[in-house]
C-alpha cells in the first residue's frame, strides 16, 4: 500500500495498492494516482515523504519510520 497518510488518507481515501514483483514503471504510475501527488513533487516549493515503516525483502530494503522534507528556501 502505497498513501498520502494521516488526515488526507482518511478524508480522500487516498491510496494505492501494489502486488510485488514491481518495477520503476509500475510504482511511478502508481504515486502519480495518488490525489496528493503534487505535494511529493514539489507543490509551492516544498517537497515532504514519511517512509512508515516500509520492510520489503528478499535481499532488503528496511526503513522503519524516515521523514524526509525539502524546502527550496
Amino acid at each position: 500500500m502505497v498513501a498520502s497518510g494521516g488526515l488526507a488518507l482518511d478524508l480522500w481515501d487516498d491510496e494505492v495498492f501494489l502486488m510485488p514483483p514491481l518495477d520503476v514503471e509500475e510504482v511511478r504510475t502508481a504515486l502519480s494516482r495518488l490525489r496528493t501527488w503534487p505535494l511529493l513533487t514539489g507543490f509551492r516549493g516544498l517537497l515532504e515523504i514519511d517512509l512508515s515503516p516500509v520492510m520489503v525483502s528478499p535481499d532488503r530494503v528496511s526503513c522503519v519510520d524516515a521523514k524526509i522534507r525539502i524546502t527550496t528556501a
